[in-house]
């Protein structure tokens, strides 16, 4: 890659690669009470990528454990991809409309 295309790459905002969304939406996944992921964003900044997810949960869940489902998530993902260097969970209650 030329020098001028990679100093390019690290001045204008990028999206991960497929491998690496694909790798984090599997680490998301696999964490018990994850209903289903209703947002991922990705962004490089230099080497580090930074990650925004959205992840539905049951709504009848307790605030404690939907955050620790958050938690599990986030070390998830910042710690099985190497580059990440800030991962932030947003939870959304499933299931829970009025009648």
């Amino acid at each position: 890659m030329t020098l001028y295309i990679r100093a390019t790459k690290e001045l204008v905002d990028e999206s991960a690669d497929d491998e690496t969304v694909d790798k984090i939406k599997k680490l998301a996944q696999s964490i018990e009470g994850v209903e289903n992921i209703n947002l991922l964003k990705t962004r490089m900044f230099g080497n580090k990528l930074y990650v925004d997810i959205e992840i539905s949960v049951e709504g009848a869940l307790t605030v404690k454990k939907g955050h620790e489902i958050a938690e599990e998530v986030h070390d998830s993902i910042e710690g099985g991809v190497s580059n990440v260097k800030h991962c932030m969970v947003h939870v959304e209650p499933i299931g829970t409309q009025e009648d």
